[in-house]
């Protein structure tokens, strides 16, 4: 890995001996609500110095929803940088500096995990060494993901360093329809990622010659991205957090790079996209992604009874998961009701289309 100058060593210095401290901010109800209050504690954390990961995770955590970034998460981390609070500027990074910044020589994944929990911290690391493993077998040096999730992206480039490679060889490209997100990650991530704000199923149709061309208008498009799945909803005992890897399934032959993107989808509610695009363009879409061999999708199936399909209930989002992706995927890892899988036409390397090991709700 290049060497960098930057000072991430004294912005993150002790900082499992400050757990405690930035559970304290986070449980803070006013904090969480009032813009105000984390103004004025990101304010007092920048004058005393080192504060970095404190204040990246106060940042994170402001607000009822603190897995999408707003319009006020954008203007903190700006006060952040425009006032010399940061140490460091995050956005001016390289891929492994931006690793080492964030991942402050934590087996826990540093202030982007501070006050999530270990499950939550093994399930992400564990699909990240799973993505990893494809891109690297297939000869992909691009990522793209639905959302760009700061967790996700740190993950992906820490299973990156675990195999001796330099994340700055890679590019992430991340998507999202809504505007603050994009600028959340034109300020936070890497210099080199590439943020886009656009539709990425529209991007996927396009590049699998389905339509002529993206929409530009994303106003009206409903978001189905996970915002949702990194509650601890429980997760299996069949694999560990140091030793959980890719080591159930064949990824050696699996797609090779054509100086594409390799997708991850990243569904909180698999629901809103079919409501959004519709049993047959979805199916279509995802029937296209199998035969590419570039996708990797995780999605909930709460309330689904996927065991049994239902001929008399239509084009139901149950029926249209038992149609069109358990016959198109090789299953990688579930979590409580979360499942992750690659899309895949090959059947030698995937199990049984129908199964899943879940009771549904």
């Amino acid at each position: 890995m290049n060497s960098t100058s930057y000072n991430y060593n004294l912005a993150a210095a002790d900082l499992r001996s400050q757990q405690s401290n930035l559970g304290q901010f986070m449980a803070d109800p006013d904090m969480s609500e009032d813009y105000e209050e984390s103004l004025r504690r990101i304010r007092i954390l920048g004058s005393e110095g080192g504060n970095d990961m404190n204040i990246i995770a106060s940042i994170m955590e402001h607000g009822p929803e603190p897995f999408i970034p707003t319009d006020e998460h954008v203007q903190l981390l700006q006060t952040a940088l425009d006032e010399d609070l940061l140490e460091v500027n995050p956005g001016t990074l390289s891929n492994s500096a931006w690793y080492e910044y964030l991942w402050a020589n934590d087996d826990n994944g540093g202030p982007l995990f501070a006050n999530h929990s270990e499950q939550v911290f093994r399930d992400q690391l564990y699909r990240a060494r799973v993505l990893a493993e494809v891109m690297v077998n297939g000869g992909f040096t691009r990522l793209r993901l639905m959302d760009g999730h700061g967790r996700f992206t740190l993950c992906f480039f820490h299973a990156l360093v675990e195999r001796g490679l330099d994340p700055d060889d890679y590019v992430v490209n991340v998507v999202d329809i809504d505007s603050n997100s994009n600028q959340w990650h034109l300020m936070f991530f890497p210099e080199s990622c590439e943020a886009t704000e656009g539709d990425i199923l529209e991007e996927l149709e396009y590049e699998h010659g389905l339509i002529d061309q993206p929409n530009d208008d994303s106003d009206d498009t409903e978001t189905y991205a996970d915002t949702s799945a990194d509650e601890d909803m429980g997760v299996s005992d069949d694999y560990a957090a140091d030793d959980c890897g890719p080591d159930d399934y064949e990824a050696d032959d699996y797609a090779v790079d054509d100086n594409g993107y390799f997708t991850y989808l990243n569904f909180c509610s698999i629901g809103a996209a079919y409501d959004t695009y519709g049993y047959d363009r979805l199916g279509e879409l995802i029937d296209a992604c199998a035969e590419s061999e570039t996708v990797m999708i995780s999605f909930m199936v709460r309330g689904m009874n996927l065991h049994h399909r239902n001929p008399y209930a239509g084009p139901t989002v149950s029926n249209f998961v038992i149609d069109c992706i358990l016959p198109n995927w090789q299953y990688v890892v579930s979590r409580g009701l979360f499942f992750t899988g690659l899309l895949t036409k090959d059947r030698s390397r995937r199990r049984a289309e129908y199964e899943l090991e879940f009771e549904p709700e």
